[in-house]
Order: structure tokens, then sequence, then C-alpha cells
């Protein structure tokens, strides 16, 4: 019995590191150059700023992300893991509602050998993140869009 349990411990600890691996590579970076507008004289705008964040590639060659990553974005360069090159990306959809946004990369290179994240990757994923730790009524409106976004009903 002791063997058995120390077998099982032995491959909790070898496959967790290597599905987390699998997850790793479709995690990208996201470099967005972005201008807001001044609204006390809308004619003008802000001077350029550069900024980051991360996404992750799901079904449909989109790349998931937060709304506040590319708002106001004149330019979004994508990287993938462990990929220095930079690929131009552009805004798909954006929820400020849900602070959710999708993008999409026009070069197919940049999808070769990446498995997009399924659904329930990204549940995981924000379940891990708690990307919905405010109140509860936000929480299921997070897992309401991405659901959608998904294409997957929730309820």
């Amino acid at each position: 019995m002791k063997l058995f349990r120390w077998l099982c411990v032995a491959f909790v600890c070898v496959a967790l590191p290597v599905r987390a691996a699998e997850h790793e590579r479709a995690v990208v970076q996201i470099f967005t150059f972005s201008q807001a507008a001044d609204w006390d004289e809308p004619w003008k705008f802000d001077q350029l700023r550069r900024s980051s964040g991360s996404g992750f590639i799901i079904k449909g060659r989109r790349i998931m992300t937060n709304a506040h990553v590319v708002s106001w974005a004149r330019q979004l360069m994508v990287k993938r893991y462990q990929d220095p090159r930079p690929y131009l990306a552009r805004v798909v959809f954006v929820g400020h509602d849900c602070d959710l946004a999708l993008l999409e990369v026009e070069d197919a290179q940049f999808y070769e050998g990446v498995e997009p994240l399924s659904a329930d990757d990204v549940a995981e994923t924000v379940r891990l993140a708690r990307v919905a730790e405010t109140r509860a009524a936000d929480a299921d409106r997070l897992r309401d869009a991405v659901a959608h976004l998904l294409g997957r009903d929730h309820k």
C-alpha cells in the first residue's frame, strides 16, 4: 500500500509540471502601444504609451485577454512562449463590462505548433489566477462571458 501511495505521489509530481508546460505554450505576451483621448480637449490625445499584459490562445485562432490591456490601443504586438518574434494583432471584440477582449493574429505561422486552451483549461486558469475575486455577481458574469466567447453555454 505504501508503494502504491508513493507511485501516486511520484506520478502527480511528474505529470502536473508536464501539463503546465503544455498550457504555457498557449500563453502569450501582449505589448500595447496606446494613446488615450484628452477629455478636456477632445481634438487632442495624450502621449503614446507602452504597456504590456498577457493572454492565451483559444480555439478559432483567437487570443483572450483583459479589455484593460488593449484599451485605447494604436498597435498591438504579441509574442508566443519562448519565441522572440513579435506578431501584429488586432482587436476582434472587447467587453469592458466583463474586462475581456479577443484578439486575432493574421499571420498563420503564429498559431503553428500551439494547442489552444479548451474551455475547461480556461475555467481552470481563471480559477487558479483568481481573476474573479470580486463579488459573486461579477464572477458569474465573467464565467458567462468566457463561456459565451468560447461558444459554450454555461447554464
